[in-house]
């Protein structure tokens, strides 16, 4: 089990248009609270001691690398507006082989590190939990790379309806959880504690 608090948290933010149907209005209604909900949510990220905070709008295909703020010591936020994960594989893929093959680097030097520091996403991390609202349960080619080895958290709220108090029982329940990042229980146990017992 662990007790931190997750660093990075990601959200995919769904149901506003089904939230708005449901209530016979405008899917754009649904857009518009869900917009007012986002305000809620970051303030109490921050307030739980969130570091990065990922919210995933919409996707396609054309997505730049956001600006980063420097010296930031607070919540960075980062909205992931006409994103693909697959097409930030293949952007990052080609940079890599257009370095080997103007020789800045070897085919032998691409790893798993070199591999992320081409991610959009590489200042900031791989996010510790993916929260999906809507009760839909996927990952929606969204962040591939980065979470390899996330916590999911799944909850039937739309959206427009996830509340500070929403984001506060998924914190919770991500830190009851005890993560493993590939290992066996008993692997990460012993890595848990510096004298392997």
């Amino acid at each position: 089990m662990t007790t931190d608090r997750p660093k990075h948290i990601a959200i995919i933010m769904d149901g506003n248009g089904r939230w708005a149907e449901r209530r016979s209005r405008p899917r754009i209604y649904g857009h518009i609270r869900g917009c007012a909900r986002v305000r809620d949510i970051i303030r109490e990220a921050d307030k739980q001691g969130v570091k990065a905070l990922t919210l995933y709008a919409f996707s396609t295909e054309n997505w730049g690398r956001p600006t980063m703020s420097k010296g930031n010591t607070g919540l960075q936020l980062t909205i992931a507006v006409s994103y693909s994960g697959r097409e930030e594989l293949v952007r990052a893929s080609r940079r890599l082989a257009s370095k080997v093959a103007s020789g800045e680097i070897r085919a032998a030097d691409i790893d798993e590190a070199r591999f992320g520091a081409e991610l959009y996403t590489s200042e900031i991390g791989d996010p510790d939990l993916l929260i999906r609202t809507s009760g839909e349960q996927r990952i929606s080619n969204f962040l591939l790379w980065q979470m390899a080895y996330s916590e999911l958290y799944f909850t039937d709220t739309m959206w427009p309806d996830f509340k500070p108090s929403d984001l506060r029982v998924a914190i919770d329940a991500y830190a009851r959880r005890t993560r493993r990042f590939g290992l066996t229980d008993k692997q990460a146990a012993s890595a848990a504690h510096p004298d392997g017992v």
